[in-house]
């Protein structure tokens, strides 16, 4: 009778321990999602002069859109959380704004990778980037 309860034991000791890492990982998930949509993210901009063409901005929403503003750049697309603080995001809808001409659809698509650096900042790599003039770096 004891053996058959230690058994037991054990085995919803491994059972639990199997079952955790799964539900701490959506736990994670779901908190890497809070952070992004808490607010507006945008990078550090050194030199003044500069800041209106060097100024992206990310904007995450609840439903798992983001629109990324900068100079004469508007990229709106969608994200995914991947991981504990990772997520990946893919922008297909570009404008960009022509002196003169105002906006107007670009053609093109790019992602990027983002990877929370802690609760106040993610660093952010590009790929594909090249009818957007945001550069990989910081975002705050």
């Amino acid at each position: 009778m004891k053996k058959s309860k230690k058994m037991i034991g054990m085995l919803l000791l491994i059972c639990a321990a199997m079952i955790l890492p799964v539900s701490v990982n959506a736990a994670s998930k779901s908190q890497t999602k809070k952070l992004l949509i808490a607010k507006k993210w945008s990078n550090k901009v050194d030199d003044p002069i500069m800041a209106y063409s060097s100024k992206y901005t990310f904007q995450f929403k609840k439903n798992g859109t983001v629109v990324l503003k900068g100079w004469r750049n508007k990229d709106y697309g969608t994200y995914k959380v991947t991981g504990n603080n990772t997520a990946k995001l893919t922008f297909k809808k570009l404008y960009m704004s022509a002196p003169g001409e105002g906006w107007s659809r670009a053609g093109g698509k790019y992602t990027a990778t983002i990877k929370l650096a802690g609760k106040k900042k993610f660093k952010a790599k590009f790929k594909g980037a090249d009818q957007s003039n945001v550069t990989n770096g910081y975002f705050y």
